[in-house]
């Protein structure tokens, strides 16, 4: 990054008078004049001396070409992914699940399947060999206490209807490649949220034990 400086005085001593004539751009061009002077002494014409008003501040030093440059580097701090690995398993370890909440409309059947779709993607890689209908198994006592654990990764939650909208809440392992992460990524937010559909949710929320 290349800044361009221009001055139009120099800084104000602090021990010693203020000088008659501060200006930077008066000095050099008297001192071009110098350089420019004829052999009997006399000082040549500067531009300066023909003009009739002061310059704009922004074109102070133009004519003697006199720029300040500085060079500006930008640093930040990198932190090795090995840190930040680390310190996601350090808080997965403490708080392992997080949730998410989607409001719908109770005709919303687009919305409703996708939910449940979601839901079984992730419970049917858990437990593969359930038999009968996902929405009616019911977890054994050993499955109950590996989900409440964090051990076995399922999606659990409830559904609240009324006669014009459903709420659902949903809860499972956060983290990468968990099944909270394969939720939001079947149920994105492709919009503002409006009466029609709102969906909560924040991966970085965590929660120690499950709600349900």
């Amino acid at each position: 990054m290349l800044l361009e400086v221009r001055l139009e005085k120099a800084s104000k001593p602090e021990k010693w008078d203020l000088p008659e004539d501060i200006s930077l751009r008066a000095a050099m061009e008297r001192s071009l004049a110098e350089e420019l002077s004829k052999l009997d002494g006399t000082l040549a014409v500067t531009k300066r001396s023909l003009l009739s008003t002061r310059p704009p501040k922004h074109e102070m030093f133009f004519t003697c070409g006199t720029t300040l440059k500085l060079v500006a580097s930008l640093h930040r701090k990198l932190i090795a992914e090995k840190t930040k690995e680390s310190t996601l398993r350090e808080k997965l370890a403490v708080t392992p699940f997080t949730r998410m909440i989607i409001v719908f409309k109770y005709l919303d059947d687009d919305t409703l399947q996708a939910v449940d779709n979601a839901i079984k993607k992730v419970n049917l890689k858990a437990l593969p060999d359930i038999q009968g209908s996902m929405r009616s198994y019911s977890l054994t006592q050993d499955e109950e206490l590996s989900s409440l654990q964090g051990k076995m990764d399922c999606i659990s939650g409830f559904m609240i209807i009324d006669d014009d909208q459903r709420m659902v809440v949903l809860e499972g392992l956060a983290g990468p490649g968990q099944g909270m992460q394969s939720v939001y990524a079947d149920l994105p937010r492709i919009k503002a949220n409006d009466d029609d559909l709102t969906i909560l949710c924040n991966p970085e929320v965590l929660f120690p034990h499950r709600f349900v």
